[in-house]
């Protein structure tokens, strides 16, 4: 346990420079009014917890104020301010080793803190306790604090506040959690609504696909019709030679008619056979136009589907949009599992912690809230203001 030794005074309010031992037990300092016994006890305090700020404590017409307190762990603690100074000294006594520290706007060094051992108790946002000093006109211990200080020091002497801010950031997590989830369903429901978009997307891929069966044939007909047109050039140039013909074999009766030019028959014969060859290849070519004409007429056909193309292509990219869209539902349900699992953590955490509770309140028999007496009625009212 840490004590104080010995303390020094320079140009604190009233003291000029004043030197007081402690002894190892009850120390009582005594004097007429207004002889700066409380001064001490403010110099004390000012040490201890950096209270108050400025330069309010320093002695009329001086340019510093120092209070150095001895401990009996063999360390000294020094506060030293002027105008220009603002600072912590701590010296070990049995080194000579000393640390200088310039003072927080508030609160102490870590390392000060660390040799007076003496420190407030925080119980909120708003307040803190001093155990180690209280003043002359202070009321007697804990009478002067509100039902609720009372009740969050009985908390802390207890630890019960640990299971309180376990409650309480419990709740705020479970809270976040909902939150998400609430969020991530509105997401869901939003995507479903854009689903619904393409609820057709089956028919669309089987479009698709029928595209692809489509474009393969249009290729073979762009084929067909290659030869098709091919064929109907030879078709124009046998129609041509079968004109010629036909005028020669005119020419040839005209001849035949001429009983002057009889000796030229044999000659004409021979013509007329090549006449009749002509003939049969002109069978063949009229078969082959009206082979050609079919496969022309197939692959009109053909062409006019052509149009259906441009709708599958935009189709395919909605396919596309859709499959992301899949994915990314699918990492929103791996968000709400792990949001449902995580909630699900943190009841079975909630319920252990009011378990424990419950069992310290049995073990108190005390309200944390107005410190009475209390039952198993009013405890499990208590818990349940929790759930």
């Amino acid at each position: 346990m840490v004590k104080i030794k010995k303390i020094d005074l320079i140009n604190f309010q009233s003291h000029k420079f004043t030197s007081l031992d402690f002894a190892d037990g009850l120390n009582v300092i005594v004097g007429p009014s207004d002889n700066g016994k409380t001064s001490i006890l403010r110099a004390i305090r000012w040490v201890f917890f950096n209270e108050p700020q400025g330069l309010g404590m320093l002695r009329n017409n001086e340019d510093f104020v120092s209070v150095r307190i001895y401990f009996n762990n063999d360390y000294s603690v020094e506060r030293k301010r002027s105008k220009k100074e603002n600072l912590y000294i701590i010296y070990n006594e049995k080194t000579g080793e000393v640390q200088e520290f310039n003072s927080l706007r508030t609160g102490l060094p870590p390392e000060v803190s660390n040799v007076m051992k003496i420190k407030k108790i925080t119980l909120d946002k708003a307040s803190d306790i001093n155990f180690n000093i209280q003043f002359q006109h202070d009321g007697p211990f804990m009478f002067s604090y509100t039902a609720t200080q009372k009740s969050a020091l009985i908390g802390k002497m207890y630890n019960l506040d640990v299971v309180d801010k376990a409650i309480d950031d419990t709740n705020k997590d479970i809270k976040s959690q909902k939150s998400d989830i609430k969020r991530i369903n509105e997401e869901i429901k939003e995507l479903d609504e854009k689903i619904l978009i393409y609820k057709d997307i089956e028919k669309e891929e089987k479009l698709l696909k029928d595209r692809e069966t489509l474009t393969k044939n249009i290729e073979e007909s762009v084929e067909k019709l290659n030869l098709i047109n091919s064929l109907k050039n030879k078709l124009d140039e046998n129609k041509k030679n079968k004109d010629y013909l036909i005028e020669k074999i005119k020419d040839f009766d005209k001849i035949l008619s001429n009983e002057a030019l009889i000796e030229n028959i044999s000659k004409s014969y021979e013509i007329l056979n090549k006449y009749k060859s002509y003939q049969n290849k002109l069978a063949l070519i009229k078969l082959d136009i009206d082979k050609t004409e079919a496969i022309y007429k197939k692959s009109k056909n053909i062409t006019e589907k052509l149009d259906i193309d441009n709708t599958i292509i935009k189709n395919l990219n909605a396919f596309n949009k859709l499959n992301e869209l899949k994915k990314r539902l699918n990492e929103l349900n791996v968000s709400i599992e792990k949001g449902k699992y995580f909630i699900k953590e943190n009841d079975d955490n909630l319920n252990k912690d009011l378990k424990e509770y419950t069992e310290l309140l049995i073990k108190l028999k005390k309200c944390p809230y107005c410190n009475s007496d209390v039952d198993k009625a009013h405890i499990d009212l208590i818990v349940k203001e929790y759930l």
